[in-house]
């Protein structure tokens, strides 16, 4: 005979699984509209991803240089995590290109297992599903997908794995008897040496965190000599297993003055995170929900000093970064915004499940789904109607160049169509980036001479000269541009001829005679 307990375990635990469950079916459907309602993914970013993948595949390694990108010759700036990962996917089942950026729903999935495994450890099991339910239907994380921002979705999948990790290992510590502390130090530093690999400011935000959990550890702690040697082997295990991670970065980013870059005002001096820019990342609900949920939180949880440690951790790095321009330091602050729900979303649940547990909790938890869901159905139609890049008009137009031009004809393009221009016509571009959108001031002089060749308003004869431009492609759906004075500006160039159109994408042919070396306009 079981005993009752024993029953009641297992029914609360058949609960929670068939309760995550449909949890995960919801999120993954809302990210499916993102995906699926177009022909194409929307967003322009997996083009680069895809770029990189082909690129390992194609060559046996992971390669330095990105190809095509300002005419070719810069480093790849981001880091080959995702692309080794996807190579890993075309690899086991034989897909190959677009269709590998579905795999984005499971990086989704995973996103929201690991932060009920996190929320669990830190608020409960109740709080946990319903942490996770909010976080699957937060309109931050389909703008995210419908950017196409997988690497910065897969590194939060792995970011409250670490956090979790910590909090085991500083338990582990604490119980007496009890062995593996060095194990779950070994894993923590494990994530980051993974994190590091696939997205460089998801990797900042959690070492910060770490060191700022770390420093509050030992300076709570009895036996520091103890804690500070847990530590030390954490970081000495996580620095020697990404050594080689820790070279390539310092390589790519100082050597091609990234760092300088986007520490520089030009990147950031728009993207100062605004209480409005909040309310449309997490809805004004959850916003007010979660600051209450925090400082309940803090004053009162289950995991006790050390949950409260973490969510410290995570909050206060998360800001400090997002509002690091009061120290004059630059970063392309909306970004940190993402990196919020890891907090957000046990907070506000945590907040909620602490109402009246017959009266008010019911109707609080109701509303807020049936609000989120509204919301967040309406998000996932807008956002990925509004980062629609690839469509089957600038397919095709993009397959034509592929097959009607040389492979060095250089194109001269908006940002929008810049990444695809790279992955599918296999042209070296001139693209129209505005500052923020680039990791290095060499490649921004390049976007520069861009800008100017399709929006001022005089003739441009002598830049289309200097960089050989064969053609120009520009998609009049362009979000951000002024695309009706760029394509007056193209059709009143004189020795632009106007080739064709492809739906909203326009193709201009050089009528002039280009340079046949453009390689002056590359970094050595």
């Amino acid at each position: 005979m079981i005993p009752a307990g024993q029953t009641e375990r297992r029914s609360r635990l058949w609960f929670t699984a068939g309760a995550f469950l449909l949890i995960l079916a919801l999120g993954l459907l809302l990210r499916a509209v993102v995906l699926f309602q177009h022909e194409y993914p929307p967003g322009g970013d997996y083009s680069h991803v895809l770029l990189h993948t082909n690129e390992i595949m194609e060559n046996g390694e992971v390669p330095t240089y990105f190809p095509y990108h300002q005419l070719g010759g810069f480093r790849f700036q981001s880091l080959p995590g995702l692309p080794l990962l996807l190579s890993a996917l075309s690899f086991m089942t034989g897909l190959e290109s677009i269709p590998l950026t579905y795999y984005a729903l499971i990086l989704c999935g995973l996103e929201m297992l690991t932060i009920f495994v996190l929320a669990r450890l830190l608020v409960g099991t109740g709080p946990a599903l319903l942490a996770t339910l909010i976080l699957a239907l937060l309109p931050s994380g389909l703008e995210m997908l419908a950017w196409s921002g997988y690497s910065n979705i897969f590194a939060l999948a792995l970011m409250p794995l670490a956090g979790w990790a910590l909090l085991k290992f500083r338990a582990s510590r604490l119980a007496a008897g009890q062995d593996g502390s060095l194990g779950w130090a070994a894993l923590a530093a494990v994530l980051v040496v993974g994190i590091a690999l696939i997205h460089h400011l998801s990797a900042l935000v959690l070492v910060l965190a770490l060191a700022v959990f770390a420093l509050g550890d030992i300076a709570l702690a009895r036996l520091r000599p103890q804690v500070v040697a847990g530590y030390l082997f954490m970081a000495t295990f996580g620095l020697a297993l990404g050594l080689p991670i820790l070279v390539h970065l310092i390589d790519t980013y100082f050597g091609a003055d990234a760092i300088q870059t986007t520490l520089g005002e030009g990147t950031s001096a728009t993207t100062k995170i605004t209480f409005a820019k909040m309310q449309q990342a997490f809805t004004p609900v959850i916003v007010l929900v979660a600051g209450v949920g925090l400082v309940v939180l803090l004053l009162k949880n289950h995991s006790g000093a050390g949950g409260r440690l973490l969510v410290l951790a995570f909050a206060g790095t998360a800001a400090l970064l997002g509002y690091s321009w009061i120290f004059s330091v630059n970063f392309f602050y909306q970004r940190f915004l993402f990196f919020a729900p890891i907090v957000l979303a046990p907070a506000a649940a945590y907040a909620i499940w602490h109402t009246h547990k017959t009266i008010v909790r019911p109707l609080l938890v109701a509303a807020i789904i049936s609000y989120l869901t509204l919301v967040g159905v309406f998000r996932a139609e807008l956002d990925s109607d509004f980062y629609v890049v690839l469509t089957p008009d600038s397919h095709d137009a993009l397959t034509w160049l592929a097959d009607s031009t040389e492979e060095d004809d250089v194109i001269l393009t908006d940002y929008c169509l810049a990444w695809p221009i790279d992955f599918l016509s296999r042209r070296p571009t001139v693209a129209a980036f505005t500052p923020e959108l680039l990791a290095s001031t060499q490649e921004e002089a390049i976007a520069a001479d861009a800008r100017t060749m399709l929006l001022e308003k005089r003739s441009q004869m002598h830049l289309f000269d200097e960089y050989g431009i064969a053609y120009v492609v520009v998609d009049a759906g362009c979000f951000g541009l002024n695309t009706s004075v760029i394509l007056h500006n193209l059709d009143a160039e004189p020795f632009l001829y106007h080739l064709a159109d492809f739906g909203t994408v326009s193709v201009y042919r050089n009528l002039r005679d280009g340079p046949a070396e453009v390689s002056t306009h590359v970094a050595p």
